[in-house]
């Protein structure tokens, strides 16, 4: 009979590795190539934002919806002539200066997605080195 004992419990303490551990563990170096994917294709996904000069053609096709909803929400135009003779110009000035804002926010965030996924990555990696060298 053991005599390593828990004062609280009454029993022997069991010196076996956790088996949750270890699956949490395989879990996640199974998650590792594609967290690893994910992040590269943010790289991808960033570079073709900032490189590719996309403000125009998503404010074009943003300012192209919004009129269309307006047609459709108000196809003989009386709700918007009633409210205002310039609505939709002045809709379409607001989309243009607030588009360069998204954009740049849609760039921080994949930033802040790509610094997330390389810490996760290496704490996986890290964990997956510490167990091979123990084998």
């Amino acid at each position: 009979m053991p005599m390593n004992r828990d004062h609280k419990t009454d029993r022997a303490q069991d010196r076996r590795p956790d088996p949750k551990d270890d699956l949490l563990r395989g879990m996640g170096l199974l998650a590792l190539p594609l967290l690893a994917f994910h992040r590269n294709m943010l790289g991808i996904l960033r570079k073709g934002i900032t490189e590719a000069g996309l403000l125009k053609p998503v404010q074009t096709l943003v300012e192209n919806e919004l009129h269309a909803l307006l047609m459709i929400a108000d196809p003989t135009g009386k709700l918007r002539s009633s409210l205002s003779a310039d609505m939709e110009k002045k809709l379409k000035d607001t989309l243009d200066a607030g588009m360069p804002k998204v954009i740049s926010g849609a760039v921080s965030l994949i930033d802040a997605q790509q610094a997330m996924l390389t810490t996760v990555i290496e704490t996986l990696d890290a964990a997956r080195s510490s167990k091979a060298s123990k084998k």
